[in-house]
């Protein structure tokens, strides 16, 4: 059932409030001047005498005035202002707006005053006793808070400020997980408190809503909160300091060193230094920040959006299993990787792909909420997070060859197997707490989610074929064909689940991401080229020096059966005029010959001489291969370079039938001068036509049935490089 809070501060309007001139009615306006008069004559005791005995007598006369009557004055008619203490007006009107809530709790808040004291605790006793407030409302508590006193400005800055914050925080924390919505009203009270109040609200989950009745209003202004927060490098620099002056033995030393804004959350206590409540969630926040990534941090929020409860009763199960791949991996997913050099344009891709679900997803939704289902939602947020996975193995499971080690090339050109091979093994799925079809079945749920989700990362790269009627894709390694993605699942038994779209809305979302911040700041781009300009420099040389040994091995060879290797022969480009080696890599033939060498190996008649020389081969060919990876990634990392962001518009006729969006590709200016440049040197495309071919053949591949979705490519806001006719 739902819970609803409010927190007053509670002021002394029920003192010295008036309600303006005299009313019609003699005999009401007896009650209003009664009321009055008795107020005025409390306000005139001395401060600090004990006002208890006038609590009964007040709460009387409060009695007498009518509640519904005197709200009516608001706003004031013919001079007539609401007599009403502010704390009751606000209660009231709140009943009136929201009349379908349920009886809330309310906890309330005065001044460390005998006046303050005695109106909180008289208009306590009125609405518990009233007949229709104490219907909706309970007041549980009123309590002073020490330090909250206008007489006393030193006490107030020292402890009343903070034992306010402390109260409040007390309470937010006693109710928060049961309340639905905790109403924090700042009506009432000093308004020196009110900058305090506020501070709790803008800290706050979304639950704490920040109320204020205005003097002769009928509307409660839920004011807005703003994503004020932790300033994380403020408690970065100074956490340090922080955890020696909470040291008694060490404060002296590091207190004078102490940012002023920390100081401020710090209180002494017999000699102990301590933080107050808002000091302590704080630091809280502080902590929890520390820990999460970004893409934790995001990956759940759209995991939450995408998988709500209302979408079904086992959503929660599958929104579970993603969150635990998300605490379990997050950006880890590339720890291990075998291709260091890709890992450093990597780290925020699966973020960003996130990001993209969520800008083609959300419009789409909005007008169709049926477009994916609950199953195909959770396939394509699982392939988001593990499509990649497989750049962690370098080895593929052959039944020929078994466990064959993977040159980086081939790692590469090869992951979306990996990935699957990694997902399907129980033991590399539980590093990523991917729960298989065994987990998936135990949890009563479809275990064919788990060959939907392998499905989709296979077939997420454009070299797997989706309609067309093109050769299969073929992996020499399993010795097997793979026809389009339409043909694949013919015969798989994906029930509800259509995967066609799935796989198209990712690869739609994975061909988006060629921004700048995939590649890191433009400091962490130098430095990286820098550093991969040095390592190329290095596995060059080594690859050369493993070729001439290979060669030396090959010719001292007297074997007649080592013809296999006769055509072996690494392309290596050499400079014309000085005959320095500038670039090495490998033929087709030579990934011919790397089957022939697994054969040889695997083969057991093979002579000892030829299956020396297949290892040789090998070890040969990778340094050869790393070499060529690591000189591709300038080229490559100059592509991201050269956009600063994508982004994903719907268009003025994107409707219910029609989903059409603008992809817009905006230039990074502090490198555009290279967009118009060739992309490298064995090739005259430029830059801009090589990122406007390859975002535009990610489309090209599932436009014949991209299920109602299509796209206009363009730089910025200029004509469309790639126009698609829609309707």
């Amino acid at each position: 059932m739902e819970k609803i809070v409010h927190i007053l501060t509670v002021g002394t309007s029920l003192l010295t409030n008036t309600g303006g001139k005299p009313r019609p009615d003699a005999s009401y306006q007896t009650k209003v001047k009664c009321l009055n008069d008795f107020c005025d004559n409390i306000l005139r005791i001395p401060r600090g005498q004990d006002l208890s005995s006038c609590k009964h007598e007040l709460l009387q006369k409060l009695r007498e005035l009518n509640l519904s009557e005197e709200i009516g004055y608001r706003p004031p008619q013919g001079g007539i202002k609401d007599r009403l203490p502010q704390e009751i007006s606000y209660l009231w009107i709140h009943k009136q707006k929201h009349e379908n809530e349920p009886t809330a709790d309310c906890y309330f808040l005065t001044s460390d005053t005998n006046t303050g004291i005695v109106c909180g605790e008289v208009i306590k006793e009125y609405v518990n006793s009233h007949s229709e407030l104490q219907r909706r409302y309970m007041v549980v508590s009123c309590e002073k808070i020490k330090g909250v006193d206008d007489e006393k400005g030193e006490d107030f800055k020292q402890k009343g400020s903070r034992n306010l914050i402390d109260r409040m925080n007390e309470i937010i924390n006693q109710v928060e997980n049961e309340a639905d919505r905790i109403y924090l009203n700042t009506t009432g009270g000093y308004k020196g408190l009110v900058p305090y109040s506020t501070l709790q609200a803008m800290v706050r989950s979304d639950k704490v809503v920040l109320c204020y009745l205005f003097e002769n209003s009928l509307d409660i202004m839920e004011m807005p909160v703003y994503p004020i927060g932790l300033d994380f490098h403020l408690w970065h620099r100074n956490t340090t300091r922080l955890r020696m002056v909470l040291n008694p033995r060490t404060k002296e030393y590091f207190e004078c060193y102490l940012d002023r804004k920390i100081k401020n959350l710090l209180y002494e206590e017999s000699g102990q230094m301590e933080l107050f409540s808002l000091g302590k969630y704080l630091e809280k926040q502080y902590q929890n920040q520390l820990r999460q990534d970004p893409i934790k941090v995001y990956s759940k929020q759209i995991i939450g959006m995408l998988l709500r409860d209302s979408l079904g009763d086992k959503v929660e199960k599958l929104r579970e299993i993603l969150e635990k791949l998300v605490d379990r991996v997050g950006d880890l997913i590339w720890e291990g990787d075998k291709i260091p050099e890709e890992v450093d344009h990597a780290l925020n891709h699966h973020h960003n792909l996130l990001e993209f679900a969520e800008l083609f997803l959300i419009p789409i939704l909005s007008v169709d909420q049926n477009y994916l289902n609950v199953k195909e939602r959770f396939c394509l947020l699982a392939a988001i997070l593990l499509h990649d996975c497989g750049h962690s193995l370098d080895y593929m499971e052959t039944n020929t060859f078994g466990k064959v080690p993977l040159f980086p090339s081939e790692i590469r050109e090869f992951h979306h197997f990996l990935s699957c091979q990694r997902l399907n093994n129980p033991e590399t799925a539980k590093e990523l707490e991917w729960p298989g079809k065994e987990g998936l079945e135990n949890q009563g749920l479809d275990e064919n989610l788990h060959d939907a989700v392998l499905t989709t990362c296979l077939y997420h790269r454009k070299s797997m074929g989706y309609v067309q009627k093109e050769e299969n894709s073929r992996n020499h390694f399993l010795d097997k064909d793979y026809p389009s993605l339409r043909d694949y699942i013919k015969d798989k038994s994906f029930k509800d689940i259509d995967l066609m779209k799935v796989v198209a809305l990712m690869r739609l979302s994975d061909g988006c991401d060629i921004q700048v911040r995939r590649a890191g700041t433009e400091e962490e781009i130098k430095i990286t080229l820098n550093l991969l300009k040095r390592d190329y420099q290095t596995a060059l040389k080594r690859a050369i020096d493993a070729v001439e040994l290979w060669r030396s091995i090959y010719q001292a060879s007297n074997d007649t059966s080592k013809s296999i290797f006769r055509d072996a022969d690494f392309a290596i480009k050499v400079t014309p005029n000085k005959g320095e080696i500038t670039s090495i890599k490998l033929n087709d033939k030579d990934r011919r010959i790397h089957r022939s060498c697994l054969e040889k190996l695997h083969n057991g008649s093979s002579s000892e001489c030829v299956r020396k020389l297949a290892r040789h081969w090998i070890m040969t060919a990778e340094m050869v291969d790393r070499a060529e990876m690591i000189s591709k990634q300038e080229n490559h990392y100059l592509k991201h370079q050269c956009v600063e962001e994508v982004r994903v518009i719907p268009t003025d006729r994107f409707n219910k039938n029609n989903f059409n969006f603008i992809i817009q590709l905006i230039e990074n200016n502090l490198v555009s001068k290279y967009l118009d440049k060739p992309y490298s040197q064995e090739s005259e495309e430029t830059v801009r036509q090589l990122i406007e071919k390859e975002v535009s053949n990610e489309y090209e591949s599932i436009k014949d049935c991209s299920y109602k979705l299509s796209v206009i490519y363009q730089w910025g806001d200029n004509e469309p490089f790639y126009p698609r006719n829609y309707q």
